[in-house]
């Protein structure tokens, strides 16, 4: 039995060390399927529901969410809104929704921030986690909230080539894979990933 213990001791720190080493190495790991992709209906409202549904847990566990949308995007803004109301319903309670940046060290779980796209990704290099977020010593987790059109074709090539994925790479290999089961052209459809472990990714069709 104790021979037993240690082979799986072993087993996972090999596996951990392959992991750290993956990332050091930027090697991208793949990005898992949290919502297939699915039928639009109800002007977005199916879309709030599952996703609040599945990152329920999230909801539980975390301090505080960073939802980035664009400003200039109605739909998007909308969207967020409904994804926090059917929150909300899970929950029992409201959320803390952060007015601005300057008052998220008194904001209480969970804590709801709406950011800039380019906030709340950590693909790369992001100022805003480093400087503002982790300073806080909340936990956090991320949604980012996107829309997308036609598969870029000439970016292909390039992004499967990357050890690591920024946000477009992740986007276009993303709907590239999604694309095999959106079977209906006259639909639009959805579907969420996530990245390295609490960056989640709901891509919408435009």
């Amino acid at each position: 039995m104790k021979k037993i213990i240690v082979i799986l001791v072993l087993a996972s720190l090999i596996i951990v060390g392959a992991m750290i080493h993956l990332l050091k190495d930027g090697v991208s790991l793949r990005a898992a399927t949290l919502i297939s992709p699915s039928v639009v209906s109800d002007g977005d409202i199916n879309v709030a529901h599952g996703v609040a549904y599945r990152l329920f847990p999230e909801f539980q566990r975390y301090d505080m969410i960073l939802v980035g949308v664009d400003e200039a995007d109605s739909r998007l803004q909308a969207l967020s809104e409904q994804i926090a109301i059917e929150a909300e319903k899970l929950l029992g309670q409201p959320l803390h929704r952060a007015s601005d940046k300057m008052n998220l060290k008194d904001c209480t779980k969970l804590c709801w921030v709406k950011v800039k796209p380019e906030e709340s990704q950590e693909l790369e290099p992001n100022s805003y986690i480093a400087n503002i977020i982790k300073p806080l010593a909340k936990e956090y987790f991320t949604l980012n909230l996107i829309q997308f059109a036609d598969l870029d074709e000439s970016a292909l090539a390039n992004c499967e080539q990357e050890k690591r994925l920024d946000m477009k790479c992740l986007i276009t290999l993303s709907v590239r894979e999604a694309k095999r089961k959106m079977k209906d052209p006259s639909k639009r459809y959805f579907f969420m990933k996530r990245y390295e472990d609490r960056g989640n990714y709901l891509m919408l069709q435009k």
